[in-house]
């Protein structure tokens, strides 16, 4: 990973920019890595150039920081509510470094335009299609923005499953734990086109590539940590289940 390389990891961005985003990636990710011995599990599969769409599961503030800091060899924007550039300095900061601010109380499209622009530069974006954080740790269903995105600009789809996070900073909870383990495992890329041949069949496919993963990942990390962690729950069924109990 090279900072004079920066013309592919991120079409159209100065170095300056590249250097400022690896350094804070470097510091948030040792921070996960000492406090939570974070493992991370299929980073190679990331393509090492064209646009991408990281999409993950979202269960905890910690998320957004956690996949940027780990992907940081392509370095991504993500859609972030627009309550977080409301501190001047925080919000200059999070902008320079590409994030998009999302208005829920208004349409979302001036942000899917800022994000089609990202993906046709090249670059890369980090959508979470649950549109905010599960409040149990179960998937909940996706919204059709990551399809439209990957349809519109041919962007790859990477699908990334979390594990952990839900443990230990849940929603409702004003401060994280500071125990618990996390894991991250990234799967093999995709096209929306190999998903499926209409927007509902691509959506339901890819959120049950990434359950699957997650589900994966909490046994592949349970097994290095004897059972210890993550925490029996919810999490633990697939979403299928309680999809099938509500219809």
């Amino acid at each position: 990973m090279s900072l004079f390389d920066h013309r592919r990891r991120a079409p159209g961005r100065s170095w300056w920019y590249v250097w400022v985003w690896t350094s804070i990636s470097a510091v948030v990710c040792a921070g996960f890595r000492i406090i939570y011995r974070v493992r991370a599990y299929g980073l190679d599969r990331i393509p090492r150039d064209g646009a991408l769409l990281y999409v993950a599961n979202h269960t905890s503030h910690f998320d957004p920081p956690l996949v940027a800091s780990l992907v940081r060899a392509r370095p991504c924007g993500f859609l972030a509510r627009e309550s977080l550039f409301r501190f001047k300095p925080f919000g200059w900061l999070i902008g320079f470094l590409g994030t998009i601010p999302l208005h829920r109380d208004r349409s979302v499209a001036g942000a899917l335009r800022a994000a089609v622009r990202e993906l046709e530069l090249g670059r890369c974006v980090l959508m979470f299609p649950e549109g905010t954080r599960s409040v149990d740790g179960v998937m909940a269903r996706f919204k059709g923005g990551v399809v439209f995105l990957a349809r519109k600009t041919g962007a790859r789809i990477v699908p990334v499953a979390i594990a952990g996070t839900y443990d230990i900073w849940p929603k409702g909870r004003s401060f994280p734990r500071l125990v618990g383990r996390i894991g991250l495992l990234v799967g093999e890329p995709t096209t929306v086109d190999d998903l499926g041949e209409d927007d509902r069949t691509a959506l339901e496919a890819l959120r049950r590539r990434i359950e699957s993963q997650r589900l994966d990942l909490r046994q592949r990390m349970r097994a290095e940590t004897n059972g210890r962690w993550p925490k029996a729950g919810a999490g633990d069924d697939p979403y299928w289940g309680a999809d099938e109990a509500t219809e």
